[in-house]
């Protein structure tokens, strides 16, 4: 008999053990699932404090120096023209030679270096290289890329579309500008 009830007291707590168990597994799991809710909350938290950012740099920096750029290369470009023309026609003056070229005589691979000379000369190195790091952000989806799409990605693309022929001018393996160059096709393309 005192066996009896020592067997019968052991497979109650067994039963107790094993329903202490099963809720012990779960609140582990109902934890977990809580934990794992706040971590992807704080990610995502941190994912638009990174694109606000990013935004930031776009509208304190490359924003102003892209329109600076603008409104600065075309008058370089058009004094590197003219200052050209007259050194030409000064070596040429030199040699005996009285013939006298016009800007209209410079061909597309004369206007093409005066015209990225007058780029670089406005500081695009610079934004560029900025550019290239913000793609970075872009590109390993650091940022809410909707966000930062939605925001700039017309004045990026133009600026860039507008400006190719300096980027390849650039361009070189110590600066490839991957990144620049991998976001504007996907933004170009996106739809």
């Amino acid at each position: 008999m005192v066996w009896d009830n020592i067997l019968k007291f052991l497979q109650g707590v067994s039963y107790l053990t094993g329903i202490i168990g099963v809720l012990g597994v779960w609140i582990a799991l109902n934890t977990y699932k809580e934990n794992k809710k706040n971590r992807d909350s704080e990610g995502q938290r941190e994912v638009i404090k990174t694109s606000i950012e990013v935004l930031g740099v776009f509208a304190n920096d490359l924003i102003p120096s892209m329109i600076l750029h603008e409104d600065n290369w075309r008058k370089l470009y058009n004094d590197s023209k003219i200052s050209f023309v007259e050194r030409a026609n000064g070596i040429s003056e030199k040699q005996g030679n009285y013939d006298r070229i016009k800007i209209s005589d410079l061909n597309e691979t004369v206007l093409t270096a005066l015209r990225v000379k007058a780029k670089l000369k406005t500081g695009m190195l610079t934004t560029f290289n900025i550019l290239e790091q913000m793609s970075v952000y872009m590109n390993y989806n650091l940022v809410d890329n909707k966000l930062i799409y939605s925001t700039v990605h017309a004045i990026f693309i133009n600026f860039v579309s507008d400006n190719f022929d300096v980027l390849r001018a650039l361009q070189s393996e110590e600066t490839p500008f991957n990144n620049l160059e991998k976001l504007f096709y996907n933004w170009k393309n996106y739809k």
